[in-house]
């Protein structure tokens, strides 16, 4: 990683990384985000993603949930979400982050090739 400043971090691909605090709108529960930003725009961004997911599944029993949100140039989002042990298995929480594959990293991180992603990793505090 490397600082610019003591606010800003960025790895060795120059992707902006985060790590913040944010509150869920009409719940008095708070979250940790751990956030990878890609703003290049370029095809390597996939294996970046695709290397994170992988790394974020190992640790699907303390996630509530991570995502990919990609914007293409035309400022289409799209946004794929997968739920981990700390997320209740409610309607829309049915895609458990234990269950990606490496086909559905594949198709998720697809959306990144040339487009600016975001992916995000999102710990429940109680």
């Amino acid at each position: 990683m490397q600082s610019p400043n003591s606010n800003t971090l960025y790895d060795v691909f120059n992707n902006w990384v985060g790590l913040s605090r944010g509150d869920a709108t009409g719940n008095k529960s708070s979250y940790i985000y751990f956030n990878v930003r890609m703003t290049s725009m370029t095809d390597s961004n996939h294996d970046i993603c695709r290397n994170v997911l992988e790394s974020f599944k190992g640790y699907a029993a303390e996630l509530y949930a991570i995502g990919v949100n990609s914007t293409t140039s035309e400022d289409i989002n799209q946004q794929d979400w997968y739920y981990g042990s700390q997320a209740s298995n409610v309607l829309g929480h049915a895609r458990k982050i234990h269950m990606l594959d490496i086909q559905a990293m594949q198709t998720v991180c697809e959306k990144c090739d040339s487009n600016s992603c975001d992916i995000y990793a999102i710990l429940r505090i109680l």
